[in-house]
């Protein structure tokens, strides 16, 4: 046997041997309201339809995944008078995660994952969950921000400072895992 055919034999076997495939696993990750300047925050997360966070804008809620993830979008879902009260349908915000704590293990450091402004793209349609679609995060976050920046009261000023939210959800994946497949060659000859 020349060197040549046992090189060959030894890359054919290589390569059969070997077969890599990531699998991403999303499972039900909650998500947990951790602080804001508004306890009335935690009901975005509460999945009761029948109530909302009602704020003034710049307001903020910091949430927690049970588990890290990386994100790929989020989902609002708008107030059962939607329809009444338009106005307060977001159209600015930032989205933001960490996965640092501070001396007193509040989360520190944001890294802005998503931002908006001027978008109306959530009408006053009543109790309607609303997609945006992000560039997935390469890294796994468990905590995260949610500020509201504007609303949908541009020629309205006493309509200009509050927002309102039923719920909020992040599309996520959880953990990626390379599989490796190992199969078995033979040569004769």
């Amino acid at each position: 046997m020349n060197i040549f055919n046992t090189l060959k034999r030894i890359a054919l076997t290589v390569l059969s041997l070997v077969s890599l495939q990531l699998v991403t696993f999303a499972t039900g990750v909650t998500f947990t309201y951790v602080d804001s300047d508004d306890s009335d925050a935690a009901k975005i997360f509460d999945g009761n339809l029948l109530n909302y966070w009602w704020n003034r804008l710049g307001s903020s809620v910091v949430f927690e995944a049970s588990e890290k993830v990386s994100v790929s979008g989020y989902k609002f879902l708008t107030t059962d008078d939607a329809d009444e009260y338009a106005y307060a349908n977001p159209s600015g915000w930032k989205l933001s995660a960490t996965n640092a704590l501070d001396s007193y293990g509040n989360p520190t450091d944001w890294i802005l994952i998503d931002e908006k402004s001027d978008d109306y793209t959530i009408a006053a349609e009543i109790s309607q969950w609303y997609e945006f679609s992000i560039v997935k995060t390469t890294e796994l976050y468990k905590y995260f921000k949610l500020e509201i920046t504007g609303n949908q009261a541009p020629e309205c000023p006493e309509c200009s400072v509050s927002f309102q939210i039923a719920e909020f959800t992040l599309l996520y994946e959880t953990v990626q895992i390379i599989l490796m497949k190992m199969t078995s060659v033979r040569f004769v000859g």
